[in-house]
């Protein structure tokens, strides 16, 4: 209804016909702002709804349903066991986020010069015959370089990829590592020593093109 609402300056006669009036009234956000700005509103809070909604349902699907709510304590249990054995398990996050926010600063710099290449022409007074520069000037886009924006998006994502694909795996190194530990009773003992070294060094060695590979699909 959030998108009937964009179109209804277009489509006078589509708000009837998807009830759009009794939606508007039933809405909050239509009594406070303008039908533009609340129809923006509500398709935003029904992505981020939806979004919660999968994420719900995501979490069913792990835990097998209902039924399987019983093991979120343990869940929860082993969680803090592994953070608590292994707190290093803390830095990769933490590095990652700053290598993409790092990313993401330099590569949306550049792609603002990619996305203005286009033709300029400053030099148009002309005086028998001759061109000279003025205080105006006229701008066109170039359409050609849309593919390569298109490319450099591409790339853009499938480096923010790899990123997040070492974070993972980094920290499943750690959880895996702590899963393996020797259990003295209820506790696991033995902490590796220098789990992240050795999940860098394995990462880099042995799995970055697979990694690599995975961020690009």
């Amino acid at each position: 209804f959030g998108a009937v609402g964009l179109l209804e300056g277009a489509s006078p006669g589509l708000g009837q016909t998807m009830h759009f009036d009794t939606y508007q009234y039933m809405n909050p956000l239509y009594a406070r702002m303008p039908i533009f700005e609340a129809s923006v509103g509500s398709i935003v809070v029904a992505v981020v709804l939806s979004c919660f909604s999968c994420g719900i349902l995501g979490a069913f699907s792990h835990l097998g349903g209902p039924s399987g709510f019983h093991y979120v304590h343990d869940l929860i249990d082993a969680s803090s066991e592994v953070f608590m054995a292994m707190r290093s398990m803390m830095i990769p996050p933490l590095l990652m986020a700053l290598l993409k926010y790092v990313l993401m600063w330099i590569l949306a710099y550049n792609f603002m010069f990619l996305v203005s290449v286009g033709l300029f022409d400053d030099r148009r007074i002309s005086i028998n015959g001759e061109l000279y520069r003025g205080d105006s000037a006229s701008y066109s886009f170039d359409y050609s370089i849309l593919p390569w924006c298109v490319y450099y998006l591409y790339g853009w994502v499938w480096l923010l990829e790899i990123c997040n694909a070492m974070e993972q795996f980094l920290i499943s190194f750690f959880v895996v590592s702590w899963y393996f530990m020797k259990k003295d009773g209820l506790r696991k003992s033995a902490v590796p020593h220098m789990p992240l070294w050795k999940g860098t060094e394995a990462m880099l060695v042995y799995h970055m093109g697979s990694i690599c590979l995975g961020a690009a699909i």
